[in-house]
């Protein structure tokens, strides 16, 4: 069993943070924006940047290496030719990746349980009618045009949270509490600030972090890896995926930073969230 401290630390961290995003809503002004870029950049990509040390401690890993990079390649080329289809393949991905993470510790009907509830999940964050996701989206997808109804997706949404509140208590005694407070913050973030700072929020204090934490207990079964370790190793992959995005933001001058990296996320993702799953078995 975890120390009490150490077994608190994710709610700790997830009330902190959501405080924060919450004060950054009413007073961060211009100052948001950049934060939520500079959280996807500086926590969202380094945590799927360790990849190669997950398959590093494999038996097989040269295949895995070319699985990998065969998965981004495939990935940036379906971004470039069916960009709806990949938008569709990376959120139902990372709804999966997202509910994988979140209910580690439920042991029955878990892998429809982690998509569930990880569609639902960002159907209670991800609001269209907010003109910083609309944006995102047409320019990820320009030629898609989402009409929806406002009031029937408050419904979808309401329905979402629901499901949000409620799979969390399927999991463990130990770990019910937390995901109970993940879960009430999550939904409360989803109605009380804006679209793309609870997402940002979620994905870089809730999903980023998490996995960072799980991946060094992960690690410490095989050696001794410390937080510095940790950030260190990440910073090759980090890098590159850095580079990428300056390239394409040269040749590509009227695309803005955002859906280049949430391009850059879902290439990382999609091979990511497979491998990524061994960490949570």
């Amino acid at each position: 069993m975890e120390p009490v401290s150490s077994r608190h630390l994710p709610s700790i961290v997830a009330l902190s943070t959501w405080l924060l995003a919450l004060l950054l809503s009413m007073y961060g002004g211009g100052m948001i924006t950049p934060l939520i870029i500079a959280s996807i950049a500086l926590l969202g990509i380094p945590h799927g940047a360790l990849d190669l040390h997950i398959i590093g401690a494999t038996s097989s890993s040269i295949r895995e290496v070319v699985f990998y990079l065969t998965g981004i390649a495939l990935v940036v080329l379906a971004w470039y030719i069916a960009p709806a289809l990949m938008l569709v393949v990376f959120l139902l991905n990372s709804a999966w990746h997202f509910g994988d993470c979140d209910l580690q510790h439920m042991r029955r009907w878990r892998a429809i349980s982690s998509l569930i509830y990880g569609c639902a999940v960002l159907v209670a964050l991800i609001n269209p009618s907010d003109p910083a996701i609309s944006d995102i989206l047409h320019q990820l997808v320009p030629t898609t045009s989402l009409a929806l109804d406002g009031s029937l997706y408050l419904y979808i949404r309401i329905i979402a949270a629901s499901v949000v509140l409620v799979l969390p208590l399927a999991q463990d005694a130990e770990h019910r509490a937390a995901g109970i407070i993940r879960s009430v913050l999550v939904v409360a973030g989803a109605f009380l600030l804006p679209s793309l700072l609870v997402f940002a929020w979620y994905f870089a204090a809730i999903h980023s972090w998490s996995s960072l934490r799980a991946l060094r207990l992960h690690l410490n079964q095989h050696e001794s890896w410390t937080w510095s370790r940790l950030v260190l190793a990440s910073v090759p992959l980090t890098l590159v995926t850095y580079i990428g995005i300056g390239i394409a933001y040269l040749l590509l001058p009227h695309a803005a930073i955002l859906p280049l990296l949430f391009i850059s996320l879902s290439a990382l993702t999609v091979p990511h969230s497979r491998l990524f799953h061994r960490v949570y078995v």
